[in-house]
């Protein structure tokens, strides 16, 4: 998981095949953490990140999925001001 600048995140998941996800912070309405007992014995999580429009965004085996779910927020929550 790396910043790519202020107001965005991009995760990648995977080990063989990989996939990258980009996260802005517009258009975004709910962040969902859910942790099992044995996910919270071997510290790891799912994360669904659904849109306004409905788009469910679901990343599973989340290694420390607070800290990621808290990079999320971050970026979910910073105010975007666009100017023409």
């Amino acid at each position: 998981m790396r910043i790519l600048c202020q107001n965005s995140l991009e995760i990648t998941t995977g080990i063989g095949s990989q996939k990258s996800i980009v996260v802005s912070a517009t258009g975004f309405s709910d962040l969902e953490l859910t942790r099992s007992i044995t996910n919270r014995i071997f510290n790891l999580g799912e994360i669904t990140v659904t849109t306004d429009s409905g788009l469910k965004v679901r990343i599973k085996n989340v290694r420390d999925p607070v800290r990621v779910a808290s990079l999320i927020r971050d970026v979910m929550t910073k105010p975007v001001v666009r100017v023409e």
